[in-house]
């Protein structure tokens, strides 16, 4: 069996959840999409540490990885941002909505509301079944998402762009090297 196999395979889901993001049609679920891939980034450390802790120099090596991870400022904010959403339910995303050529129709007891989020419908309003349901037809509109108080440096190098693609694709390539590293040295 290939060693490090947990930490690989929790490496591919994150690189899946993070296809996922860039296809989204909604808020809802790309702010879902974002909060899963914190906790599958975090859980490609976990396996890569519970894989590696019966491996001789493993525990030191990851000692100091570690070490580098928290003094790195776009993986600091990985591991800061998954803590606001997973103990706090706060999630790092911000949230504009421009609308184009809006022709809404209103379903029978739905409630339509517009927001930096983008457009909804309010259904089941007042019960505890009350959910939003994002609008897919009825109009154009754009989405843009943005992190709230995002990286700027990574690697001791300032970032060019610091979206939230941007900011995944480079974390995943990070752990990517981590896993390769302890692949190949243990």
């Amino acid at each position: 069996m290939r060693k490090f196999f947990n930490a690989r395979s929790k490496l591919e889901d994150s690189r899946q959840l993070l296809q996922l993001l860039k296809e989204p049609s909604d808020a809802i679920t790309f702010r879902s999409v974002f909060n899963s891939l914190l906790n599958s980034i975090r859980a490609i450390a976990d396996a890569m540490k519970e894989e590696g802790a019966s491996v001789p120099g493993f525990e030191d090596w990851y000692s100091l990885k570690k070490t580098e991870m928290m003094g790195d400022e776009l993986l600091q904010f990985i591991h800061d941002a998954r803590i606001q959403d997973f103990h706090h339910g706060k999630h790092t995303l911000k949230f504009a909505t421009l609308f184009h050529d809006v022709q809404m129709e209103i379903p029978p007891g739905a409630k339509a509301t517009v927001g930096a989020e983008g457009a909804f419908w309010i259904v089941d309003e007042g019960t505890p079944q009350e959910r939003r349901v994002p609008m897919k037809h009825g109009g154009k509109y754009t989405l843009r998402v943005s992190i709230l108080n995002a990286p700027t440096r990574h690697k001791g190098a300032t970032l060019s762009r610091n979206d939230p693609f941007t900011i995944y694709e480079l974390a995943l390539d990070y752990l990517a090297n981590l896993v390769y590293e302890a692949e190949n040295r243990f």
